[in-house]
């Protein structure tokens, strides 16, 4: 995944980016393949996530390592 992958998918659900140590969202979105990209707050900073996905069907997940 490279920088036009961003430039010509556009997103499907998004969060308020807020300086706080946990950001809850809840999102309903079509049957598909999605990408979840974790951010800090502020640009360049490294940090830990803990990603935790709920779905109402059989949802499987791949984990994916990308730098860009």
């Amino acid at each position: 995944m490279d920088k036009n992958f961003f430039k010509y998918n556009g997103s499907v659900a998004r969060s308020t980016f807020s300086n706080s140590r946990e950001v809850v969202g809840r999102h309903k979105v079509p049957p598909g393949h999605y990408i979840i990209v974790p951010s800090t707050f502020r640009p360049n900073d490294e940090g830990d996530f803990l990603l935790r996905i709920f779905s109402e069907q059989k949802a499987p997940a791949v984990y994916v390592v990308s730098t860009l």
